[in-house]
This record gives C-alpha cells, structure tokens and sequence, in this order.
C-alpha cells in the first residue's frame, strides 16, 4: 500500500501522526494517561504511542525504521479501515475544482485513537466475539481493541506547521534553466485533469495560464523525491528544451525541424515552503496516436509517422536525451498531422542510476511497439515522393535500431 509517515511528534501523554495513505493526508492524534513500564499491557493507544517514540530515536537503523512503521501503518488499518475508506470515496467523488491547489493541498482530516472499554480488562481475550466486532477494527495483538474517530479538537502535538516537502524537496536532481519564470498556484487554472485521482501524490492536467493552454505536471511533495513522475518529466524536458535551444543557437535548422518535442514554459513553486512542485510545458492539442485506428489509415502516412518519430528520437539521442516513454499514449498528432514526442522521463526513475547506453537502448526497444502499432511494413515504408536526404536519415535510424537491437540480443 501507498503509505508514508509525513511528521511525528510525542510526548509523555500522548503522540500525533501525520500520514499519507494513496495520497490521502491524515492526521491521527493519540492521547494516553500514562504509559506502562512494560508494554505487555498496553493499550491500542499506549502501543502506538511507543512506536512513534520508537521511531523517534535517533540511533534506529533504516531496517527497523521500515520494520516499526509498517507495524505502526498496520495498526492504524486495523483500527480505521473503513473510516479512512470512506474519507477516500468522500475525496474522490467530490466535484472538480478549477484550482490546482485544490487538487494538491487536500483538507486534512482530524482523526483520533479511541480505546475500547475492553482494553481494560485481563478477560478482553474473552470478548472478542461481542455483537459489534464487525464495526470495530480490532488491534487483536494482545487482544486489546481499538477504533479511529473523528477529533473535536487539535492534539497539543499536532506540528505547527504542516510540511509538504519531502527530504532533500530544495535540492534538485537536474538543472532549470534560470530565465525560466515561475508560476503561483493561484496562477494556473485547471481545465482538464489528466491524471482522474485527486489522491495521488501527483497530478497531470491541461491549464490555463494568463489566457494560454498548457500543460502542468506537478507534486505537492516536490520533484526532488527519488520516485517522483513530475521530476523525471520536468528534467527530461528541460534536457530537451536546452538542447532545442543549442540546435537553434548552432543555427541548426534541420535538426530544429525533427525536433517535435514540447518546450518548458515555467516551474511551479509550493505557495508557502518554496520548494519546486512540478512545471508548465507547451500543450499540443490533437490525439494520442492510440486515438486512430490503424486499418483507416494509408500506409503511406502511417509510414511517415514512424518515420518522423524515429528520426526525432534519433536526433534527441544524437543531442544526449532521452525519451523514456516510446509508447502509443505519448506520441500526439497535432491537427496538422504532425506527430510529436511528450511525456518524457515516464518511465525514468531518477533514483536509479542506469547507463546512458542502456537509456538510449531502451528507447528504441519501447519504440518497436509503437513501431509494430503502426503496422509499418517494408513496402509501405515511406512514399516515393520522399527527399534523398529523408531516405538517407530513414536508413541511418533504422541501422541505428538494428545495432542497438544486435547489442541487447548477443550481451
């Protein structure tokens, strides 16, 4: 499950958790009178409260850190399922708002631990069985029970400040251009939400901004995180823009031409922590190439979409960039017929540190399937009203391809 624990504060009665399940901000106060010496006889409330402590402590290692809060996470399942379901089904049917802090900055739901009356007891194994069990999400270790609520007021140890940013949200794994303007939230009005859920951590939608369209990918985390979808997208994009822009400078207009990629129009910064949430690009209307059936279509422009693809990609290679989402979904037909290239780094994980030959392997191995989509066949490669010039780069891309399939198969 999609669960995270965001800021945890205790104290000697009592302890706060601030969580993210599927996206879903909580908060979870816990209060106790005292705690045991000896956690043989604790209460539901008492037992979460020790683990939060726990997890406190400066010397616990990374194993028992993962170890201590999936038990935590556990725990709170146990005891809120369904309340934490329907708070879930609440957020997801609500209407859609045209604000994008809307879609990021969800209300934050006020829960509280309840013990039940039995955790007093020594019999409690004995009345498991009780009329209402199934409306009580047990805690069953030690054969104490317990439930979530909703609190009437604010925990003592509930933080100050709500943090959104995840570690290391200010330190970004790629570069942004410095004339790149940054955007308010409050600037960019939500016309289309892309991406359905409101409870993931991100979101993609088409935008408004002073009067244009675009598109807006963005986490309200930051897309420092290692797993983040709007980083790999933001860095593989503005690796693209930056070398559109070389192209342009080395007055390379031919190679300006191949390069149908969206370009990066600005960052989106949090309203209050400042670090960067996500970013604007330009947005290519059309469809997505999985829009057009293909037995409708003349071979000899299904063969010139491949070949404009393949010759983007080639030349987005050649300027040390990386696609990473050849797919049918991010290939776009403009109205004028054009195919472009978007989406970039959908399947990059900036955690991992992969080799650029295996980036750029990658690529062409993903694109035969938007390849084989196109039903392009030898004979209805390109028309014969094509240029000696296009022939002579449609060869070179795919003796390109041919090479990199050779090195995956033999390696």
């Amino acid at each position: 499950m999609d669960f995270r624990l965001e800021q945890l504060n205790s104290g000697p009665d009592g302890a706060h958790i601030l969580a993210s399940w599927i996206g879903m901000l909580f908060s979870l106060s816990i209060d106790v009178d005292s705690m045991p010496a000896h956690s043989a006889h604790d209460t539901p409330s008492q037992r979460m409260c020790r683990l939060v402590q726990c997890l406190q402590a400066p010397d616990i290692t990374d194993d028992e850190y993962d170890a201590v809060s999936q038990d935590l996470f556990q725990r709170i399942i146990r005891a809120g399922d369904q309340l934490l379901r329907e708070i879930v089904i609440h957020y997801r049917t609500r209407p859609v708002s045209p604000r994008l802090d809307d879609h990021l900055f969800l209300p934050i739901p006020l829960l509280c631990m309840v013990d039940s009356d039995s955790d007093d007891s020594d019999d409690s194994d004995d009345s498991d069985d009780s009329d209402d069990s199934d409306s009580i999400h047990s805690d069953d270790r030690g054969g104490s029970a317990g439930q979530l609520g909703f609190a009437s007021r604010l925990s003592k140890y509930f933080p100050q400040e709500v943090k959104h940013a995840h570690p290391g949200a200010d330190i970004l794994p790629f570069d942004i251009d410095p004339d790149l303007p940054d955007y308010h939230v409050d600037q960019v009005h939500v016309l289309e939400t892309l991406v359905h859920d409101s409870l993931v951590d991100h979101v993609a939608c088409r935008v408004l901004v002073d009067g244009e369209q675009l598109f807006c990918k963005a986490e309200r985390g930051g897309v420092a995180f290692g797993d983040s979808v709007a980083a790999a997208a933001a860095a593989a994009a503005a690796a693209a823009a930056a070398a559109a822009a070389a192209a342009a400078a080395a007055a390379a207009a031919a190679a300006q031409r191949r390069l149908r990629v969206p370009s990066l129009r600005g960052v989106l910064r949090h309203p209050t922590e400042g670090h960067v949430i996500g970013f604007l690009r330009d947005w290519v209307p059309g469809a997505s190439l999985n829009s057009y059936e293909m037995a409708e279509l003349p071979a000899e422009l299904r063969g010139e979409w491949d070949a404009k693809v393949a010759r983007t990609l080639a030349e987005l290679h050649r300027l040390g960039v990386y696609w990473g989402a050849a797919e049918n979904e991010s290939v776009i037909i403009d109205p004028h017929g054009e195919p472009w290239l978007v989406d970039f780094g959908a399947k990059v994980n900036l955690g991992l540190k992969r080799e650029e030959g295996d980036r750029e392997e990658g690529d062409w191995l993903d694109y035969d399937s938007i390849y084989h989509y196109l039903e392009v066949r030898d004979e209805a490669a390109v028309s014969d009203g094509g240029s000696e010039e296009g022939d002579f780069e449609i060869d070179v891309v795919l003796g390109e391809r041919l090479r990199l399939w050779n090195l995956h198969t033999w390696k």
